[in-house]
Protein backbone atom coordinates (compact mmCIF):
# COMPACT_ATOMS: atom_id res chain seq x y z
CA UNK A 1 0.00 0.00 0.00
CA UNK A 2 1.27 3.37 -1.00
CA UNK A 3 2.13 6.33 1.98
CA UNK A 4 0.91 9.43 1.23
CA UNK A 5 4.81 10.60 0.78
CA UNK A 6 5.26 8.41 -2.01
CA UNK A 7 2.10 10.13 -4.00
CA UNK A 8 3.06 12.65 -6.77
CA UNK A 9 2.28 16.66 -6.49
CA UNK A 10 -0.14 16.14 -8.79
CA UNK A 11 -1.72 13.34 -7.17
CA UNK A 12 -1.74 15.38 -3.92
CA UNK A 13 -3.21 18.74 -5.32
CA UNK A 14 -5.57 16.65 -6.75
CA UNK A 15 -6.54 14.82 -3.47
CA UNK A 16 -6.96 18.61 -2.07
CA UNK A 17 -9.43 19.13 -4.44
CA UNK A 18 -11.54 15.86 -4.59
CA UNK A 19 -11.11 16.80 -0.61
CA UNK A 20 -12.98 20.01 -1.19
CA UNK A 21 -15.21 18.43 -3.33
CA UNK A 22 -16.62 15.46 -1.36
CA UNK A 23 -16.39 17.43 1.89
CA UNK A 24 -18.76 20.42 0.05
CA UNK A 25 -21.13 17.50 -0.73
CA UNK A 26 -20.86 16.06 2.49
CA UNK A 27 -21.76 19.45 4.16
CA UNK A 28 -24.45 19.84 1.57
CA UNK A 29 -26.22 16.52 3.11
CA UNK A 30 -25.43 17.48 6.98
CA UNK A 31 -27.39 20.41 6.43
CA UNK A 32 -29.91 18.99 4.53
CA UNK A 33 -30.49 16.47 7.18
CA UNK A 34 -30.62 19.23 9.62
CA UNK A 35 -32.91 21.57 8.34
CA UNK A 36 -35.46 19.00 7.18
CA UNK A 37 -35.52 16.57 10.46
CA UNK A 38 -36.79 19.87 12.02
CA UNK A 39 -39.67 20.12 9.70
CA UNK A 40 -41.88 19.37 11.96
CA UNK A 41 -41.32 22.03 14.32
CA UNK A 42 -40.74 24.57 11.95
CA UNK A 43 -41.90 26.23 9.07
CA UNK A 44 -40.23 25.04 5.28
CA UNK A 45 -38.54 28.49 4.89
CA UNK A 46 -36.80 28.22 8.54
CA UNK A 47 -35.79 24.40 7.69
CA UNK A 48 -33.94 26.08 4.73
CA UNK A 49 -32.44 28.45 6.02
CA UNK A 50 -31.15 25.97 9.01
CA UNK A 51 -30.14 24.08 5.89
CA UNK A 52 -28.35 26.76 4.16
CA UNK A 53 -26.49 27.88 7.26
CA UNK A 54 -25.69 24.71 8.14
CA UNK A 55 -23.91 24.03 4.33
CA UNK A 56 -22.17 27.05 4.71
CA UNK A 57 -20.41 26.87 7.92
CA UNK A 58 -19.43 23.24 7.31
CA UNK A 59 -18.01 24.27 3.88
CA UNK A 60 -15.91 27.35 5.29
CA UNK A 61 -14.90 25.19 7.92
CA UNK A 62 -13.50 22.46 5.33
CA UNK A 63 -11.91 25.29 3.14
CA UNK A 64 -10.25 26.91 5.98
CA UNK A 65 -8.51 23.34 7.56
CA UNK A 66 -7.77 22.17 3.83
CA UNK A 67 -6.12 25.52 3.34
CA UNK A 68 -3.63 25.10 6.36
CA UNK A 69 -2.95 21.49 5.34
CA UNK A 70 -2.33 22.80 1.76
CA UNK A 71 -0.07 26.17 3.22
CA UNK A 72 1.52 23.42 5.77
CA UNK A 73 2.36 20.36 3.41
CA UNK A 74 2.79 22.43 -0.44
CA UNK A 75 2.95 25.96 0.16
CA UNK A 76 5.73 26.64 2.73
CA UNK A 77 8.06 23.65 1.65
CA UNK A 78 7.73 25.00 -1.83
CA UNK A 79 8.85 28.28 -0.57
CA UNK A 80 11.49 26.89 1.29
CA UNK A 81 12.90 24.29 -1.22
CA UNK A 82 13.39 27.60 -3.92
CA UNK A 83 15.08 29.41 -1.61
CA UNK A 84 17.90 26.58 -0.58
CA UNK A 85 17.99 25.86 -4.45
CA UNK A 86 18.45 29.83 -4.98
CA UNK A 87 21.12 30.28 -2.22
CA UNK A 88 23.26 27.36 -3.93
CA UNK A 89 22.40 28.37 -7.70
CA UNK A 90 23.97 32.32 -6.23
CA UNK A 91 26.84 30.42 -4.95
CA UNK A 92 25.98 30.99 -1.09
CA UNK A 93 25.84 27.96 0.29
CA UNK A 94 27.59 25.42 -1.30
CA UNK A 95 25.99 22.71 1.32
CA UNK A 96 23.30 19.46 0.20
CA UNK A 97 19.75 20.96 0.37
CA UNK A 98 17.69 19.44 3.26
CA UNK A 99 14.77 18.33 1.38
CA UNK A 100 12.77 16.80 4.02
CA UNK A 101 10.08 19.79 4.59
CA UNK A 102 9.48 18.58 0.76
CA UNK A 103 8.61 14.86 1.23
CA UNK A 104 5.24 15.28 0.92
CA UNK A 105 5.92 17.00 -2.73
CA UNK A 106 6.71 13.70 -4.38
CA UNK A 107 9.53 14.18 -6.99
CA UNK A 108 9.93 17.79 -6.59
CA UNK A 109 12.79 17.81 -3.67
CA UNK A 110 14.75 14.77 -4.89
CA UNK A 111 15.14 16.55 -8.31
CA UNK A 112 15.87 19.61 -6.46
CA UNK A 113 18.59 18.16 -4.67
CA UNK A 114 20.12 16.89 -8.03
CA UNK A 115 20.01 19.73 -9.42
CA UNK A 116 22.01 21.26 -6.53
CA UNK A 117 24.49 18.15 -7.26
CA UNK A 118 25.26 19.38 -11.14
CA UNK A 119 25.52 22.74 -10.10
CA UNK A 120 28.11 22.25 -6.88
CA UNK A 121 30.26 20.16 -9.64
CA UNK A 122 30.07 22.71 -12.35
CA UNK A 123 30.87 25.41 -9.84
CA UNK A 124 33.43 23.36 -8.53
CA UNK A 125 35.38 23.05 -12.51
CA UNK A 126 34.59 26.28 -13.54
CA UNK A 127 36.18 28.07 -9.88
CA UNK A 128 39.48 25.45 -10.57
CA UNK A 129 39.79 27.54 -14.20
CA UNK A 130 39.47 30.47 -12.92
CA UNK A 131 42.20 29.75 -9.95
CA UNK A 132 44.04 28.48 -12.11
CA UNK A 133 44.03 31.68 -14.15
CA UNK A 134 44.69 34.01 -11.50
CA UNK A 135 47.32 32.20 -9.70
CA UNK A 136 49.95 34.16 -11.73
CA UNK A 137 48.23 37.18 -11.42
CA UNK A 138 48.42 36.91 -7.57
CA UNK A 139 51.67 35.77 -6.81
CA UNK A 140 52.78 39.18 -9.11
CA UNK A 141 51.02 41.21 -6.24
CA UNK A 142 52.02 39.24 -3.66
CA UNK A 143 55.67 40.06 -5.02
CA UNK A 144 54.96 43.39 -5.12
CA UNK A 145 53.44 43.36 -1.72
CA UNK A 146 56.35 41.98 -0.48
CA UNK A 147 59.03 44.58 -2.70
CA UNK A 148 56.65 47.43 -0.92
CA UNK A 149 56.86 46.21 2.84
CA UNK A 150 60.63 46.42 2.63
CA UNK A 151 61.08 50.04 1.96
CA UNK A 152 61.98 52.01 4.51
CA UNK A 153 60.22 54.70 2.93
CA UNK A 154 56.27 55.12 4.01
CA UNK A 155 53.60 54.63 1.10
CA UNK A 156 50.33 55.36 0.92
CA UNK A 157 47.95 54.99 -2.36
CA UNK A 158 44.77 56.90 -2.78
CA UNK A 159 41.80 56.87 -4.73
CA UNK A 160 40.50 60.23 -6.59
CA UNK A 161 38.14 60.73 -3.86
CA UNK A 162 41.47 60.77 -1.19
CA UNK A 163 40.61 57.12 0.34
CA UNK A 164 43.21 54.86 1.30
CA UNK A 165 43.89 51.87 -0.85
CA UNK A 166 47.78 50.96 0.06
CA UNK A 167 49.85 51.10 3.13
CA UNK A 168 52.99 49.76 3.56
CA UNK A 169 54.61 48.99 7.04
CA UNK A 170 56.60 52.47 7.25
CA UNK A 171 53.49 54.55 6.36
CA UNK A 172 51.33 52.82 8.95
CA UNK A 173 53.79 53.28 12.07
CA UNK A 174 54.61 56.73 11.02
CA UNK A 175 50.96 57.77 11.13
CA UNK A 176 49.32 55.71 13.44
CA UNK A 177 49.48 58.62 16.10
CA UNK A 178 47.58 61.02 13.85
CA UNK A 179 44.39 59.08 13.96
CA UNK A 180 43.11 55.58 12.98
CA UNK A 181 45.09 54.55 9.71
CA UNK A 182 43.51 51.74 7.38
CA UNK A 183 42.08 50.69 4.04
CA UNK A 184 39.68 53.36 2.26
CA UNK A 185 39.75 55.58 5.25
CA UNK A 186 40.41 59.54 4.28
CA UNK A 187 43.65 60.33 4.23
CA UNK A 188 42.59 64.23 4.90
CA UNK A 189 41.68 62.95 8.15
CA UNK A 190 45.72 62.52 8.85
CA UNK A 191 47.38 64.92 6.97
CA UNK A 192 46.66 68.75 6.44
CA UNK A 193 44.21 68.29 3.40
CA UNK A 194 44.77 72.48 1.82
CA UNK A 195 48.65 70.80 1.50
CA UNK A 196 47.72 67.82 -0.07
CA UNK A 197 45.43 69.31 -2.61
CA UNK A 198 47.33 71.99 -3.27
CA UNK A 199 50.15 69.81 -4.51
CA UNK A 200 47.66 67.16 -6.67
CA UNK A 201 45.85 70.10 -8.06
CA UNK A 202 49.87 70.85 -9.57
CA UNK A 203 50.37 67.91 -11.11
CA UNK A 204 47.02 67.56 -12.28
CA UNK A 205 47.14 71.35 -14.20
CA UNK A 206 50.66 71.05 -15.45
CA UNK A 207 50.99 67.29 -15.61
CA UNK A 208 54.96 67.81 -14.99
CA UNK A 209 57.23 66.99 -13.16
CA UNK A 210 55.81 63.71 -12.08
CA UNK A 211 56.04 64.07 -9.05
CA UNK A 212 56.56 67.40 -6.60
CA UNK A 213 57.87 67.12 -2.48
CA UNK A 214 55.53 68.97 -0.77
CA UNK A 215 55.50 70.30 3.30
CA UNK A 216 52.25 68.88 5.35
CA UNK A 217 51.39 69.16 8.97
CA UNK A 218 49.82 66.33 10.26
CA UNK A 219 46.14 66.61 12.09
CA UNK A 220 47.31 64.42 15.25
CA UNK A 221 50.13 65.49 16.67
CA UNK A 222 50.55 68.68 14.51
CA UNK A 223 54.12 67.39 13.32
CA UNK A 224 55.84 68.61 10.00
CA UNK A 225 56.46 65.98 7.52
CA UNK A 226 58.37 66.61 4.02
CA UNK A 227 56.50 63.81 1.56
CA UNK A 228 55.82 63.30 -2.22
CA UNK A 229 53.67 62.46 -4.21
CA UNK A 230 53.13 61.43 -7.81
CA UNK A 231 49.44 60.84 -9.63
CA UNK A 232 48.76 57.36 -10.40
CA UNK A 233 47.09 56.05 -13.94
CA UNK A 234 44.58 53.52 -12.76
CA UNK A 235 41.81 53.33 -15.50
CA UNK A 236 39.40 55.09 -13.44
CA UNK A 237 38.57 58.69 -11.98
CA UNK A 238 41.52 61.30 -12.75
CA UNK A 239 43.34 62.27 -9.56
CA UNK A 240 44.71 59.51 -8.03
CA UNK A 241 47.99 59.70 -6.30
CA UNK A 242 50.95 57.81 -4.33
CA UNK A 243 52.75 59.65 -1.29
CA UNK A 244 56.11 58.90 -0.60
CA UNK A 245 56.91 59.72 3.18
CA UNK A 246 59.80 59.84 5.14
CA UNK A 247 62.27 56.89 5.61
CA UNK A 248 61.19 54.76 8.83
CA UNK A 249 63.71 52.59 11.27
CA UNK A 250 64.82 48.96 9.44
CA UNK A 251 62.28 47.58 12.55
CA UNK A 252 59.62 49.05 10.98
CA UNK A 253 60.20 48.35 7.43
CA UNK A 254 58.90 44.63 7.93
CA UNK A 255 55.49 45.79 9.01
CA UNK A 256 52.11 44.07 7.71
CA UNK A 257 50.67 46.17 4.62
CA UNK A 258 46.98 46.35 3.72
CA UNK A 259 46.09 46.89 0.16
CA UNK A 260 43.22 46.82 -2.41
CA UNK A 261 43.53 48.05 -5.81
CA UNK A 262 39.93 47.19 -6.15
CA UNK A 263 39.23 50.68 -4.27
CA UNK A 264 40.72 52.29 -7.44
CA UNK A 265 37.90 51.05 -9.98
CA UNK A 266 35.19 50.44 -7.30
CA UNK A 267 31.51 51.83 -8.65
CA UNK A 268 31.11 55.34 -6.72
CA UNK A 269 27.49 55.24 -5.89
CA UNK A 270 25.48 52.68 -3.88
CA UNK A 271 26.69 50.00 -1.39
CA UNK A 272 29.65 48.31 -3.52
CA UNK A 273 31.12 52.70 -2.53
CA UNK A 274 30.55 52.15 0.76
CA UNK A 275 32.76 50.70 3.86
CA UNK A 276 30.93 48.79 6.88
CA UNK A 277 31.57 48.53 10.24
CA UNK A 278 30.32 45.31 11.67
CA UNK A 279 30.35 45.18 15.45
CA UNK A 280 29.05 43.85 18.75
CA UNK A 281 28.94 44.13 22.50
CA UNK A 282 28.74 42.12 25.55
CA UNK A 283 27.09 43.60 28.25
CA UNK A 284 25.93 42.93 31.88
CA UNK A 285 22.30 42.30 30.92
CA UNK A 286 19.86 43.22 28.60
CA UNK A 287 18.89 46.24 29.87
CA UNK A 288 20.71 49.62 29.02
CA UNK A 289 18.06 51.79 30.22
CA UNK A 290 18.20 49.48 33.40
CA UNK A 291 21.71 50.15 34.00
CA UNK A 292 23.24 47.57 32.40
CA UNK A 293 26.80 48.44 30.82
CA UNK A 294 29.16 47.14 28.30
CA UNK A 295 31.73 44.54 28.66
CA UNK A 296 33.59 44.18 25.57
CA UNK A 297 32.92 46.11 22.41
CA UNK A 298 34.26 44.45 19.10
CA UNK A 299 34.16 45.00 15.23
CA UNK A 300 35.27 44.08 11.92
CA UNK A 301 35.72 46.39 8.68
CA UNK A 302 34.45 45.77 5.44
CA UNK A 303 35.79 47.56 2.34
CA UNK A 304 35.03 46.60 -1.52
CA UNK A 305 33.14 44.24 0.05
CA UNK A 306 36.06 42.04 1.84
CA UNK A 307 36.49 42.15 5.42
CA UNK A 308 40.02 43.95 6.02
CA UNK A 309 42.41 41.85 7.78
CA UNK A 310 44.10 43.28 10.88
CA UNK A 311 41.76 45.96 10.82
CA UNK A 312 39.62 45.42 13.83
CA UNK A 313 38.24 46.98 17.43
CA UNK A 314 38.16 45.01 20.11
CA UNK A 315 38.58 45.86 23.86
CA UNK A 316 37.32 44.79 27.30
CA UNK A 317 35.40 47.23 29.14
CA UNK A 318 35.13 47.84 32.75
CA UNK A 319 31.86 48.48 33.91
CA UNK A 320 32.52 49.73 37.25
CA UNK A 321 30.18 47.03 38.91
CA UNK A 322 30.19 43.33 39.28
CA UNK A 323 29.02 41.08 36.76
CA UNK A 324 26.24 38.82 37.12
CA UNK A 325 26.98 35.25 36.86
CA UNK A 326 23.80 34.77 34.54
CA UNK A 327 25.37 37.40 31.92
CA UNK A 328 29.00 35.76 32.26
CA UNK A 329 27.67 32.00 31.58
CA UNK A 330 26.64 33.40 28.06
CA UNK A 331 29.73 35.52 27.23
CA UNK A 332 32.03 34.11 29.55
CA UNK A 333 33.29 37.45 30.70
CA UNK A 334 34.35 37.20 34.40
CA UNK A 335 35.50 40.50 36.44
CA UNK A 336 38.78 39.52 36.60
CA UNK A 337 38.93 39.66 33.03
CA UNK A 338 38.11 43.75 32.97
CA UNK A 339 40.56 44.70 35.82
CA UNK A 340 42.48 47.25 33.99
CA UNK A 341 40.03 47.76 30.66
CA UNK A 342 38.93 51.16 29.94
CA UNK A 343 35.74 52.41 30.95
CA UNK A 344 32.63 52.79 28.75
CA UNK A 345 33.36 56.35 27.65
CA UNK A 346 37.18 56.33 26.68
CA UNK A 347 36.16 52.72 24.57
CA UNK A 348 33.07 54.02 22.95
CA UNK A 349 35.08 57.57 21.85
CA UNK A 350 38.06 54.81 20.91
CA UNK A 351 35.18 53.05 18.64
CA UNK A 352 34.05 56.02 17.34
CA UNK A 353 37.03 57.19 16.49
CA UNK A 354 38.05 54.03 14.41
CA UNK A 355 34.31 53.75 12.98
CA UNK A 356 34.95 56.91 10.58
CA UNK A 357 32.28 57.11 8.67
CA UNK A 358 31.80 53.71 7.62
CA UNK A 359 28.12 52.58 7.42
CA UNK A 360 27.44 50.38 11.20
CA UNK A 361 25.68 46.61 10.87
CA UNK A 362 24.56 44.62 13.72
CA UNK A 363 22.42 41.68 13.86
CA UNK A 364 19.87 42.93 16.10
CA UNK A 365 21.63 46.49 16.17
CA UNK A 366 19.03 48.48 18.21
CA UNK A 367 20.09 46.64 21.07
CA UNK A 368 23.68 47.29 20.31
CA UNK A 369 22.83 50.99 19.13
CA UNK A 370 21.69 51.53 22.64
CA UNK A 371 24.47 50.77 24.48
CA UNK A 372 26.77 53.19 22.45
CA UNK A 373 24.00 56.28 22.33
CA UNK A 374 24.02 55.53 26.47
CA UNK A 375 27.93 56.05 26.57
CA UNK A 376 28.05 58.32 23.94
CA UNK A 377 27.41 61.91 25.52
CA UNK A 378 30.32 61.17 28.39
CA UNK A 379 32.42 59.72 25.46
CA UNK A 380 31.96 63.28 23.54
CA UNK A 381 30.30 62.30 20.21
CA UNK A 382 27.65 61.18 18.59
CA UNK A 383 26.77 58.37 16.52
CA UNK A 384 25.06 59.57 13.54
CA UNK A 385 26.14 56.92 11.24
CA UNK A 386 23.74 54.69 8.87
CA UNK A 387 22.47 51.78 10.54
CA UNK A 388 21.75 48.33 8.86
CA UNK A 389 20.43 45.60 11.19
CA UNK A 390 21.08 42.44 9.31
CA UNK A 391 17.87 40.95 10.92
CA UNK A 392 15.57 43.09 8.82
CA UNK A 393 18.07 42.30 6.28
CA UNK A 394 17.35 38.70 6.40
CA UNK A 395 13.53 39.48 6.44
CA UNK A 396 13.82 41.08 3.35
CA UNK A 397 15.69 38.58 1.49
CA UNK A 398 13.78 35.67 3.63
CA UNK A 399 10.17 36.94 3.78
CA UNK A 400 8.83 33.38 4.07
CA UNK A 401 10.89 32.74 6.62
CA UNK A 402 10.11 33.28 10.61
CA UNK A 403 13.58 32.46 12.21
CA UNK A 404 15.91 35.08 11.95
CA UNK A 405 18.55 34.25 14.64
CA UNK A 406 22.28 34.53 14.18
CA UNK A 407 22.63 31.00 14.55
CA UNK A 408 19.63 30.15 11.86
CA UNK A 409 21.39 32.46 9.51
CA UNK A 410 24.80 31.03 9.30
CA UNK A 411 23.32 27.81 9.08
CA UNK A 412 21.14 28.98 5.99
CA UNK A 413 23.72 30.62 4.26
CA UNK A 414 26.60 28.27 4.59
CA UNK A 415 28.02 30.48 6.99
CA UNK A 416 30.68 27.94 9.61
CA UNK A 417 31.72 29.24 12.49
CA UNK A 418 33.60 27.93 15.58
CA UNK A 419 31.37 27.34 18.55
CA UNK A 420 34.37 29.45 21.16
CA UNK A 421 34.20 31.94 19.03
CA UNK A 422 30.23 32.19 19.28
CA UNK A 423 28.91 34.74 22.03
CA UNK A 424 32.17 37.22 22.12
CA UNK A 425 32.08 40.19 20.68
CA UNK A 426 34.90 39.87 17.84
CA UNK A 427 33.51 36.24 17.01
CA UNK A 428 30.13 37.59 16.11
CA UNK A 429 31.13 40.40 14.74
CA UNK A 430 33.05 37.98 12.30
CA UNK A 431 29.79 36.11 11.63
CA UNK A 432 27.31 38.77 11.37
CA UNK A 433 29.98 40.11 8.43
CA UNK A 434 30.58 36.57 6.48
CA UNK A 435 26.13 36.98 6.82
CA UNK A 436 26.01 40.88 5.90
CA UNK A 437 28.17 39.86 2.42
CA UNK A 438 25.16 37.22 1.60
CA UNK A 439 22.73 39.03 2.32
CA UNK A 440 23.86 41.60 0.42
CA UNK A 441 24.53 39.76 -2.71
CA UNK A 442 21.19 38.08 -2.51
CA UNK A 443 19.47 41.63 -2.04
CA UNK A 444 21.35 43.36 -4.61
CA UNK A 445 20.39 40.40 -7.21
CA UNK A 446 16.47 41.66 -6.14
CA UNK A 447 17.12 45.30 -6.90
CA UNK A 448 18.43 46.86 -3.62
CA UNK A 449 21.77 48.40 -4.13
CA UNK A 450 20.98 51.74 -2.26
CA UNK A 451 21.02 52.53 1.60
CA UNK A 452 17.90 54.01 0.98
CA UNK A 453 16.45 50.69 -0.36
CA UNK A 454 17.39 48.94 2.86
CA UNK A 455 16.33 51.77 5.11
CA UNK A 456 12.75 51.90 3.63
CA UNK A 457 12.54 48.10 4.40
CA UNK A 458 13.80 48.47 7.90
CA UNK A 459 11.49 50.88 8.87
CA UNK A 460 8.61 48.06 7.78
CA UNK A 461 10.47 45.44 10.27
CA UNK A 462 10.57 47.16 13.33
CA UNK A 463 8.32 44.62 14.46
CA UNK A 464 10.48 41.55 13.90
CA UNK A 465 13.19 42.94 16.03
CA UNK A 466 10.69 43.55 18.63
CA UNK A 467 9.44 40.06 18.81
CA UNK A 468 12.73 38.25 18.44
CA UNK A 469 14.86 40.62 20.93
CA UNK A 470 14.62 38.23 23.43
CA UNK A 471 16.15 35.88 21.61
CA UNK A 472 17.54 36.65 17.98
CA UNK A 473 21.18 36.48 18.71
Amino acid sequence: MRTLTSLSLRMRLALFFALIGGGGAAAIILGSWAGFSRLPDQSPSGALVLAALVSIIGLWALTLWVAMRFDQHVAQPIDHLSSELRLRAEGINQGEIDVSPGQYLGALGPAMADTNRVLREMREGLNAEIAACTKELDHAVDVLADILSTLPTGVVACTSDHRISHLNGPALHLLADEGPVGLDRDVTTLIDPAALEEARNSLLEFGAPPSVTFKATTRGTHRTLYMRIALLNTGSKEGAYVLALPEASALETRAPIVHDVGLHSRATEGLAARSFVVFDSETTGLDPAGGDDLVQLSGVRIVNGRQVVGDVFDTFIDPGRRIPPASTKIHKITDDMVVGAPNAADAVAAFHAWCGDAVLVAHNAAFDMAFLHRSAPAAGCTFDHDVVDTVHLSALAFPHESDHRLDTLMERLGVSWDEGDRHTALGDSKMTAEVLLKLLTLLERDGITELAHIADAQGSFKDITRAQSAYVN
